[in-house]
């Protein structure tokens, strides 16, 4: 299966004259699981904390897990659900719980491993009163395609040859739907690239950098977020087409 989606990176680059930007910068940590549970199946699961501004503030907190299955040959299918919690000035402002499908397709090019993810979202927010948000409730649908490289760069050790410093490069187009959506149906694109350190088959720290950059549900303006993210990646069991 191939997920070439020409027409999403069209969409995603319209032309932003003459609007307002809103400049930020975001820490992001998060801890990532894969647990295999026979037959192909894997449970994920993955727990963040996002800061902004220098570590000034807190922005967003999460809690997302799901379940993958395989379809065909290294297709996978993912099934899960999702729970965000926004903040303003340190104010829980927003929770959004969150049901969402994805479909991932890795493939190693020499020593490069390109994986292709789509993922399609329902967004279900409820905001607290006096928050920044006017209305109770709202819905949307949000589609995501990301295009993602991950590059050995220099072996660690000799004697464990799998230690190794890796480079990931990547970039994700998100769309939005739904009767709310009015200015931003363009909703964000993530660049994102960094190393990251392979300490073994099953446990890797990264650091990524990640300029996102989208349209706000508001008239001409946009958001432009250099983000560091850090991540901790782990994994259980033995894992069926595993890199």
């Amino acid at each position: 299966m191939k997920f070439v989606i020409p027409i999403l990176l069209i969409i995603a680059s319209p032309s932003f004259a003459q609007r307002t930007t809103l400049n930020n910068n975001q820490q992001w940590m998060q801890y990532y699981t894969q647990t295999a549970l026979g037959g192909g199946l894997v449970l994920y699961a993955d727990a963040g904390v996002r800061r902004i501004d220098e570590f000034s503030s807190w922005s967003q907190h999460l809690l997302r897990a799901g379940m993958g299955y395989p379809l065909s040959g290294k297709l996978q299918g993912v099934t899960g659900l999702a729970l965000f919690r926004f903040f303003q000035d340190d104010i829980h402002s927003r929770t959004e719980f969150r049901v969402w499908q994805e479909f991932n397709q890795p493939q190693h090019i020499g020593q490069i491993l390109l994986q292709q993810r789509l993922r399609f979202e329902a967004r279900y927010f409820r905001n607290q009163p006096g928050g920044l948000f006017s209305d109770e409730k709202n819905f949307n649908i949000r589609l995501r395609y990301r295009l993602q490289t991950q590059t050995p760069v220099l072996p660690l050790s000799k004697k464990h040859p799998e230690r190794m410093l890796l480079l990931t490069f990547g970039d994700e187009v998100f769309i939005n739907a739904g009767r709310e959506i009015v200015y931003n149906f363009f909703d964000n694109n993530r660049l994102m690239l960094g190393p990251s350190v392979q300490f073994g088959k099953d446990f890797s720290i990264g650091l990524l950098f990640n300029h996102q950059f989208g349209q706000r549900n508001r008239p001409a303006t946009v958001e432009s977020s250099e983000i560091l993210w850090l991540t901790v990646n782990q994994r259980f069991g033995k894992h069926r087409n595993a890199p």
